[in-house]
């Protein structure tokens, strides 16, 4: 069903205060979270989750790589040597 509202389509500067906002360490995951399930603006949304797709993907890595760890220091009895 088309909307009633013209979409405005977006210019590279859009693109590139988007890339700044969602740079900021915790203001900018907030937006990001908030960009991606906003079914207003679906160019916006888009390039959002194309951003939010990466962030999942390295928190899960980063979790994974800590719990190998002390999964690691834990069978080492836990020293350090």
């Amino acid at each position: 069903m088309p909307s009633s509202t013209p979409q405005q389509t977006p210019t590279p500067g859009d693109f590139f205060t988007l890339n700044l906002l969602y740079s900021i360490p915790i203001i900018g995951t907030i937006f990001l979270i908030k960009h991606a399930t906003d079914p207003a603006n679906p160019v916006r949304r888009n390039f959002a989750r194309s951003k939010f797709i990466p962030f999942l993907i390295y928190g899960i890595l980063i979790v994974a790589a800590l719990i190998f760890g002390a999964i690691i220091y834990a069978a080492n009895g836990w020293k350090f040597e």
